[in-house]
């Protein structure tokens, strides 16, 4: 379906990159996005009256009001909570950018193999709750090729909620090369309060659930070696005391301990662990372009951040590939943990997409389905 042509010099459009944990928001054409906040809404106050409303930082702060719950209004990358998802994406527009979503085009990134109902539901909060005049929902693997500058490629993402990994040759989808899991750093978050949990420290509420994020970030690591896992003993076990990034004191944590968690992700105990997927996907690909592919597996996402997760997975990858002829090239760009939107921002800045815009006058002629005629 061919859309209608905005005018990109006259307003900048915005690009929204709203995933399970963090929402990134900027203007096309930009460098790196102006907002990044958490993906949150909080309430707080007495159960018998009105709660106030908190979104993002604000919804983290503690305070001696009670927190009386929070919510994430995109779950494992489907839109699950309407009204939260539009106080959270207006707060990100009007206060984050000091914009108003009525006068914008809105670019939203969206994972692979996205449910029909989540896609309808987004383009319709988009159009009718916030006002958009125009709107575009785009690949999130084919936004962080266009960051990487690079046409062809086995995309991998790991981002909160949501691995996925699909081949793009020549700046499209390759035909049921995508692979899609619903497993990733939110998961290896919930194994890390496991783990501390096991060594007296417990962390149960929403709020510690962030702090265990936090830890994940800065106390644990990818193990180099899958061996560490396979071996009868399990490597170096021997525990060092760390102090808590919180305050709370001193925790004891092996080697083991801080590895563990991200075995969600890479241990050879799980049929969907990431490297398989890349592996899965690139053998959907047409066999004369293997070779090419091998040599440039991109990663993308918050996830692949962690220590000692590029190494790791360029390993396994490099025993699964075919021996002797495919060399495996691993690009993980410095920026990849916001690549999502930093592709956002190039794309919707191109003349040659102005025309793919959905207007409002074609929402108003067809509804919420006509996100599925977007080129």
């Amino acid at each position: 379906m061919a859309g209608e042509a905005v005018e990109e010099d006259e307003v900048p459009s915005i690009v929204l990159d709203s995933g399970s944990s963090r929402l990134r928001a900027g203007f096309a054409g930009d460098d790196s996005p102006c907002l990044t906040m958490p993906a949150v809404i909080g309430r707080r106050g007495s159960p018998h009256q009105r709660p106030e409303v908190l979104v993002g930082d604000d919804a983290l702060s503690t305070g001696p009001v009670p927190q009386l719950g929070l919510t994430q209004p995109v779950q494992r990358g489907v839109l699950v909570d309407f009204d939260d998802a539009e106080l959270l994406w207006r707060h990100a527009i009007e206060a984050g950018l000091r914009a108003d979503p009525e006068q914008h085009p809105l670019l939203l990134a969206e994972p692979p193999l996205n449910p029909k109902c989540s896609r309808e539901a987004a383009v319709q909060l988009l159009f009718e709750s916030l006002g958009a005049p125009a709107v575009y929902l785009a690949n999130a693997s084919s936004l962080a090729m266009y960051a990487s500058g690079r046409g062809s490629a086995v995309m991998l993402s790991c981002g909160d909620g949501v691995s996925h990994a699909e081949v793009i040759y020549e700046g499209y989808v390759v035909a049921c090369s995508t692979r899609r899991v619903d497993c990733a750093g939110g998961d290896v978050t919930d194994a890390v309060r496991d783990v501390l949990r096991r060594r007296g420290c417990c962390l149960e509420t929403p709020l510690e659930r962030q702090l265990a994020a936090d830890f994940k970030e800065r106390l644990f690591r990818v193990s180099r070696r899958a061996a560490d896992f396979d071996s009868p003993d399990g490597g170096d076990d021997a525990v060092e005391e760390f102090e808590l990034p919180d305050g709370r004191g001193l925790v004891g944590l092996s080697r083991r301990d801080r590895a563990e968690p991200w075995e969600l992700l890479l241990g050879r105990s799980n049929p969907a662990r990431l490297q398989r997927l890349v592996a899965e996907a690139l053998s959907s690909a047409d066999i004369d372009t293997r070779a090419d592919l091998w040599r440039n597996v991109i990663v993308s996402g918050g996830s692949t951040m962690a220590d000692g997760f590029v190494e790791r997975l360029t390993a396994e990858l490099t025993e699964l590939a075919p021996p002797g002829r495919h060399p495996v090239k691993l690009v993980a760009p410095a920026e990849r943990d916001f690549a999502t939107w930093i592709g956002g921002s190039i794309l919707a800045s191109l003349s040659t997409f102005q025309e793919r815009w959905v207007s409002r006058r074609q929402y108003e002629e067809f509804g919420p389905r006509v996100v599925h005629m977007m080129s």
